[in-house]
């Protein structure tokens, strides 16, 4: 029980802290201008959004799996 409550603890940190890595990544490239060459294509802000979220939430779970198994 006790290595259940601390994978879960680790699992919802590290997500927690993907999140928050993700929105300061997409600060630092508005900041830096480079989302202006992306956003020129034709797609959405809330896919270019989603799509670095999923980045780095996949990122992070393939990370925490070999603490899982």
């Amino acid at each position: 029980m006790v290595m259940d409550m601390g994978l879960s603890t680790i699992l919802v940190v590290a997500l927690t802290l993907g999140v928050l890595f993700a929105v300061l990544m997409v600060a630092r490239e508005v900041e830096e201008k480079t989302t202006v060459s992306i956003l020129s294509k034709p797609i959405s802000r809330f896919t270019f959004l989603t799509a670095k979220l999923t980045a780095i939430c996949i990122a992070i779970l393939l990370a925490i799996i070999p603490l899982i198994s």
